[in-house]
């Protein structure tokens, strides 16, 4: 869990193990806040409807899955989603952090500097310079 929470890029398995109950269960999770990434609004009560459990049951199976509240699973989810985007380079930074469903764009700059421990405009250079032949 720790290296999908560190690296913006790495898809392969969330949980250790194979295709476990748990393993589909925040693969589907996961799929669901993609789909709904430039919703601002999208909640607790929506990710729990979708996972078709109650809003309390939903919280303390995710936070003993990945020990991440819904609310900071779903963020950490958007700032993945951005640090895609700004890899891009199709959109400006202001402009990413709406379309992942943040409300304002300081917000955004300081979720992602709080996980990525960069700013948005220095992850995209530090990325292209790790990228480049040297």
């Amino acid at each position: 869990m720790q290296k999908f929470v560190t690296y913006p890029f790495v898809r392969e398995s969330i949980l250790p193990g194979n295709q476990t109950k748990d393993q589909l269960f925040i693969e589907k999770i996961v799929q669901f806040i993609e789909e709904n990434i430039s919703d601002a609004s999208l909640s607790v009560e929506s990710l729990s409807v979708e996972a078709a459990m109650s809003k309390s049951a939903f919280q303390r199976k995710l936070k003993a899955l990945t020990s991440y509240s819904p609310n900071e699973f779903t963020r950490l989810i958007r700032l993945q989603y951005a640090a895609k985007l700004l890899l891009s380079n199709e959109y400006r930074v202001s402009e990413i952090g709406y379309m992942c469903g943040f409300s304002s764009h300081s917000y955004f700059s300081k979720c992602f500097f709080n996980h990525f421990k960069v700013t948005p405009s220095d992850f995209i250079g530090k990325q292209m310079s790790e990228r480049r032949p040297t």
